[in-house]
């Protein structure tokens, strides 16, 4: 079910170009083929062709609180965003992009996202980040990550 935070939440399948985006831990843990087949799902659900969809993912060592800078796929993905060749970023979670980030993190890829008015999808919900209240929801949900690390810890 996804959250319904405004009548202006965007009609998908959008024209143009769809990302896919996941970090894993490590080749040992290959749950990514599975999460990656999840959004791939959930991509098509959403109206996608496999012709529009690029996947781009970080596996190894690479916690979510790594600068995007030091994110292969992270950077590679928001480089597409702000060269505006992607107009959807398809994640299984926020936490995928950033957990245990810092606000900067956050704020800088929001920025990106905004300014190509690219809209980023979960199976719960549809983030337009020209929707404030929808900002807010996606930060909360990143630092959600933050405190479940935290606690970990």
């Amino acid at each position: 079910m996804l959250d319904q935070q405004s009548t202006s939440e965007p009609q998908l399948p959008l024209t143009g170009k769809a990302a896919i985006y996941t970090r894993v831990a490590t080749h040992a843990k290959r749950t990514h083929i599975p999460l990656t087949h999840d959004v791939l799902v959930l991509a098509q659900e959403r109206g996608y062709t496999p012709e529009q969809i690029t996947i781009y993912e970080d596996v190894g060592v690479v916690p979510g609180k790594t600068p995007i800078m030091s994110r292969e796929g992270l950077r590679a993905l928001v480089t597409a965003i702000q060269q505006g060749s992607i107009q959807t970023v398809l994640v299984a979670d926020e936490s995928r992009l950033f957990q245990d980030a810092d606000m900067l993190q956050i704020s800088l890829f929001l920025k990106a996202c905004f300014e190509h008015d690219v809209v980023v999808v979960t199976s719960q919900t549809v983030y337009d980040f020209t929707n404030p209240a929808l900002v807010t929801l996606f930060k909360s949900r990143c630092m959600q990550g933050r405190v479940y690390v935290e606690r970990q810890v």
